[in-house]
C-alpha cells in the first residue's frame, strides 16, 4: 500500500458530528481558492463544501445546500450594492 504524503486537514460534519479528514483539492492547492473543496461525510453521506482554514489546519465543513444559499446571498448583496 502506498503511504499518502499530502497534508490532511480535520473535518467535523455539522450534521452528524463525525470527524474525518480531507486533503486540499487541486484548486485549493494550485490556485489558492480556499472554498473550492467538496466531499461527503463518510458516516451520514451528507455532501459538503470544504473550505480550507490553513491557520487552524482544518476544513470548515458546510452542507452543500447551505453553501449554495450563502453564495446566492453574497451575489444578491453585490448586485444590490452596484445598483445604489
Amino acid at each position: 500500500m502506498v503511504e499518502e504524503k499530502r497534508e490532511r486537514y480535520t473535518c467535523l460534519c455539522p450534521v452528524c458530528g463525525y470527524e474525518f479528514y480531507a486533503c486540499k483539492s487541486i484548486a485549493q492547492e494550485a490556485f489558492g481558492i480556499e472554498d473550492a473543496g467538496h466531499g461527503s461525510c463518510p458516516k451520514c453521506k451528507t455532501f459538503h463544501n470544504l473550505q480550507l482554514d490553513e491557520a487552524n489546519k482544518k476544513m470548515i465543513v458546510t452542507p452543500w445546500d447551505e453553501y449554495l444559499k450563502k453564495l446566492e446571498e453574497r451575489k444578491q448583496g453585490v448586485k444590490n450594492e452596484s445598483n445604489t
